[in-house]
């Protein structure tokens, strides 16, 4: 399921709308970083299968947000100090991602 942005206000804690299109520009990063870093051929729809995904995009957000003096700089986040567990988990879909793609390509040509 994707993830949204009352799923990260509800996880972040935060009330109000007043950071709404904010939070939704932190998970479009999030989510453009997560996926360049594992596979970028992959459409969002095949990552979005993988509760994986979206724990480590809530991860990113919720560190960018509350850290934006750090990490915001001109127009654009920089994955800068990324939390503990991104990595690991991007190293994770890394793994299932090679495993779904092999299996999709060699199981359809026999």
């Amino acid at each position: 399921m994707p993830l949204t942005t009352d799923d990260l206000k509800n996880q972040l804690r935060i009330d109000g709308t007043a950071d709404d299109i904010f939070i939704q520009e932190l998970l479009s990063e999030a989510q453009d970083y997560v996926m360049h870093s594992v596979d970028s051929s992959q459409t969002i729809d095949v990552y979005e299968t993988h509760p994986m995904f979206d724990r480590a995009c809530a991860l990113l957000v919720g560190h960018w947000y509350f850290n934006r003096q750090q990490s915001y700089t001109a127009s654009r986040m920089l994955p800068l100090n990324i939390p503990y567990g991104v990595d690991e988990i991007i190293s994770e879909l890394r793994g299932i991602m090679i495993v779904t793609t092999t299996t999709t390509t060699t199981g359809s040509g026999t």
